[in-house]
């Protein structure tokens, strides 16, 4: 902010000054009339950011003030704007009526927005999501709000376990902002965006309130409650202080935010399927890894909702699929029977068509931000559930449906209310007037026609002076700064009677003014500005009594969001020929018929082919899958775990039939990828990746893991998978399901060795053109991985792949002595990571120390062999010479081989 003495100041810029000192972190939007302007450096940024026109204030002056400016019926979209950037808004109103001021009108910031408290009118481009992270005792407390769901939810950790798990929470809340204790300073902050944590907004919130005994007075205040006990807060005290740093800012912003919320619970992990952040994306279930859009997700294969709070619960429900087969049975009960009623499902479908966002309304409603067209939306939301609920009652009455269609109809009153009160194309604010049906107030009535018969009585007064005096073009009109008067052209001048008094003189007319216009304005404007007020003192009474039912109208839209998912996924069933799982509490997994969901929607050219798999903790733990690239592997694992996670979180399964035993946790390390910034190549991500998933698996776990080892040296790659599979067989007794594609062909060979490891493999049919492959998993393992064939139909030039060809069965030998060596080290127990390794050195230090290019005898003698070859004098050469010649050149090779000194020889001829 320019530095300015406070003498040569203004008194508004007095005013603005004083009370943007108390909202340093702020863009301080500050009313003036019609506008809201900013100024100084406020003005630098928003200007910038919003596109705005940069002007300044004082011109004349040796500094004058940078400003810009928005119209005060805009200003919400540009705030929604600014806090999506990451920016906080104060709102700064005039707090009394500038017609009674006596001197300069009184300003105070009503409001406070943020990224994570800003709730727009329409959309979900900002979702209002806020997180709050403190330590206690060396236990973390997290707890996060959504001020649109009114949602509050805590849980808690141990501090050995701070960066995954919370990296992981971090990921399923996606909040907007985040809140730390104000003593942790950058050094806490930075160490979390290093992890990976990069809010829109960082707040923090003073040490005093950082309290166990202030956030449960807070938690209790708030909730009007004696204990926290209800909540399962009492004796977890880190998430008890996180809900109260979380209340404590709330309040600060605004205290009608703490009327949005619902009663806080805890969060108990074991409650769900864990779904890690690195499974989320490698399963990608929200975000594609091409482009990090949304097509070619499992989302938006199943999303087939129609309504804003639909789409948030169907979200939530991939997020979080259920582990509690009793919950699980209730949904897909639920969804079978819509299934079973496509014509009902239809019909319910057109209903939900137009219902808008009733959560976000009510949300602004609470918090007094709602504008008319809110309550018009909220109107038109609740008008189609009297038939919703009809048709939802046509279908099979049962468990979760049952409890739905037991619901009365709860907005029946609201939605009479607003029916009444507002017109059916209600102005952007109550400011204009204009918002209330006539009939709905009498003395609005009274007051509209007062100002609407006094309107007709000036047009009847305009017709008559056109007439007495004979001006044609004679007009009685109105600004604010005269009030009414009778506009004449100067041609008319010489026209005017004396007793018109004159007003102003323009270019082209001049104005007047009548006694009998003076009096019928005075009545005019008292009647339109007491039928304004009136209409405001109204549309403060609606919104309290809207207030009153908002946690109705919550709960009606959890119903409304509920229906909304069940259809959604009835529908993709019914399109897609999904069938209903059979969840059960066992070790199986087993899938008929199965196919990866999104593919096979994408895959238009072509049917997918549709695989089985069988698992169990007893006989078939680990699946070892072999194949080439492109043969279908990857897709084969990913359809695994995308089926079990839509048969745990209540969805019908894309397969002919599949029986899941439920799992606690679906680990995923496939793809390759790096973070680099953070020194971390793709190697060692992959390693940090199988690291955690080996710390974290359960006996209830499922495993997938796609090309483990392939980041390093052969060896090291072969070494590090072996021993991956034999402490997942090994460790736990029975051990997490597990599936494990690999192109290291030698660990087929443990399947000989453990009773619960078995081979798969991709079926590829040769032919004259090259191979076929027929994405077909076939029990038992592949005889080689045709990654030349795949490097042919990526479209390598003919040369190389002829090279490559030449290579492959030169270095074919290798496998033979490979396979010697692994036959001495089968058996060994317990699994020592490098014992493998070791060995591999001693038989084959040339391969292991350098690259198989160079191991290549062609590199270091095939112009020397070319060069004698092209030289010898086959018709003069004897027997024993070629014989001679072919035993030197086998020696060269040997040597090459044991990594000796190339003997020097004369050339024999």
């Amino acid at each position: 902010m320019n530095k300015r003495s406070r003498s040569s100041l203004t008194p508004l810029m007095q005013q603005y000054r004083e009370i943007k000192s108390k909202y340093q972190d702020c863009l301080l939007f500050f009313r003036l009339g019609d506008f809201y302007e900013l100024f100084y450096d406020d003005a630098v940024i928003a200007s910038r950011e919003l596109d705005l026109v940069l002007t300044t204030r004082d011109k004349g002056k040796q500094n004058p003030v940078p400003m810009c400016g928005v119209p005060w019926f805009t200003a919400e979209q540009y705030i929604e704007k600014l806090v999506e950037k990451g920016y906080r808004v104060a709102l700064c109103e005039q707090v009394e009526d500038p017609a009674l001021a006596k001197g300069l009108v009184r300003r105070e910031v009503v409001r406070v927005y943020t990224p994570g408290t800003f709730v727009s009118g329409t959309g979900d481009t900002v979702l209002p999501v806020v997180a709050s992270l403190c330590l206690h005792h060396k236990r973390y407390g997290l707890a996060w709000c959504n001020l649109l769901t009114g949602d509050i939810v805590a849980t808690e950790f141990e501090i050995e376990s701070f960066n995954r798990t919370l990296l992981d929470t971090w990921h399923m809340i996606q909040a907007k902002e985040f809140l730390l204790p104000e003593q942790w300073g950058r050094d806490h902050q930075q160490r979390l965006q290093e992890l990976g944590i990069h809010p829109p907004a960082w707040g923090s919130v003073p040490a005093w309130a950082i309290d166990e005994e202030y956030a449960h007075e807070m938690i209790c205040r708030t909730f009007r409650v004696m204990t926290c006990d209800a909540f399962d807060l009492t004796t977890h005290v880190s998430a008890r202080m996180a809900v109260g740093m979380l209340l404590h800012y709330l309040e600060e912003r605004d205290a009608h935010l703490l009327e949005t919320l619902n009663h806080p619970r805890f969060l108990h992990v074991q409650d769900r399927l864990i779904l890690d952040m690195v499974t989320i994306r490698n399963l990608e279930l929200f975000q594609n890894a091409r482009d990090g859009g949304a097509r070619g997700t499992l989302f938006s294969v199943i999303n087939k909702t129609l309504t804003p709070m639909g789409k948030r619960l169907l979200q939530d429900w991939l997020l979080k699929p259920l582990v509690h087969i009793e919950t699980i049975e209730e949904r897909l009960d639920a969804v079978e029977a819509f299934y079973r009623a496509p014509n009902v499902l239809d019909t319910i479908r057109d209903h939900l068509k137009t219902i808008p966002d009733i959560e976000r309304v009510c949300t602004r409603i609470q918090i007094h931000t709602a504008t008319p067209p809110d309550l018009l939306r909220l109107r038109n939301a609740l008008k189609p559930l009297p038939s919703l609920w009809t048709a939802l009652r046509q279908l099979e009455s049962k468990g979760l449906l049952r409890s739905l269609q037991n619901v009365h109809y709860l907005g029946e009153d609201v939605a009479e209310t607003l029916d009444k009160a507002l017109v059916d194309e209600p102005p952007v604010s109550i400011r204009d007037g204009g918002v209330f049906r006539e009939g709905y107030d009498r003395e609005l009535d009274e007051l509209r026609s007062i100002a609407q018969s006094s309107k007709t009585l000036l047009a009847r007064i305009e017709k008559r002076e056109r007439e007495r005096t004979g001006i044609p073009n004679l007009r009685v009109k109105y600004n604010k700064v005269f009030g009414y008067f009778i506009e004449v052209t100067k041609s008319y001048l010489h026209r005017v009677p004396d007793s018109y008094e004159r007003r102003q003189t323009l270019t082209n007319a001049e104005r007047f003014i009548t006694p009998e216009l003076k009096n019928l304005e005075e009545k005019i404007l008292t009647a339109e500005e007491r039928a304004l007020k009136r209409e405001q003192e109204l549309y403060q009474e609606l919104m309290y009594e809207l207030s009153r039912k908002v946690s109705v109208l919550r709960e009606l839209s959890r119903f409304v969001a509920l229906i909304d998912v069940l259809q959604s996924l009835a529908l993709t069933a019914l399109k897609n020929r999904y069938v209903r799982p059979r969840v059960i509490d066992s070790d199986v997994l087993e899938i008929h018929g199965g196919r990866h969901p999104v593919i096979e929607v994408l895959q238009k050219e072509k049917p997918f082919i549709p695989n089985d798999i069988q698992l169990n903790q007893r006989e078939k733990q680990i699946l070892v899958i072999t194949g080439p690239n492109m043969g279908g592997k990857s897709t084969y694992l990913r359809q695994t775990a995308l089926i079990c996670i839509l048969a745990q979180m209540g969805s019908f399964v894309p397969a002919d039939a599949a029986t899941i035993g439920v799992v606690d946790r679906v680990f995923t390390r496939v793809g390759a990828s790096d973070f680099l910034a953070q020194g971390q190549s793709t190697f060692m991500v992959e390693m940090l990746e199988t690291a955690y998933i080996l710390h974290h698996a359960t006996p209830k776990s499922l495993i997938v893991l796609d090309e483990i080892g392939r980041g390093t040296s052969t060896f090291d790659g072969l070494a590090i998978a072996w021993a991956v599979l034999e402490y997942i067989h090994e460790k736990w007794n029975p051990g997490p399901r597990t599936l494990f594609a690999t192109h290291f062909h030698e660990l087929v060979h443990l399947a000989k060795m453990y009773s619960r490891i078995h081979n798969l493999s991709v079926l590829v049919k040769e032919t004259e053109d090259g191979v076929l492959f027929l994405y077909q998993v076939v029990s038992g393992p592949c005889d080689q991985s045709y990654g030349v064939h795949v490097a042919q139909l990526a479209g390598l030039p003919e040369q190389v792949v002829q090279r490559a060809h030449t290579l492959l069965k030169q270095l074919g030998h290798l496998e033979d002595q490979l396979q010697e060596t692994l036959g001495n080290i089968r058996g060994t127990r317990p699994p020592a990571l490098f014992a493998q390794k070791k060995q591999a050195h001693k038989t084959f230090p040339y391969l292991v120390q350098k690259t198989l290019l160079d191991f290549d005898p062609s590199y270091q003698l095939s112009r020397k062999m070319l060069r004698e070859l092209s030289e010898l004098d086959l018709e003069s050469m004897r027997p024993i010479d070629a014989w001679h010649y072919l035993e030197d050149l086998q020696k060269k090779v040997r040597s090459v081989l044991a990594h000796e000194k190339v003997p020097n020889r004369k050339k024999r001829s």
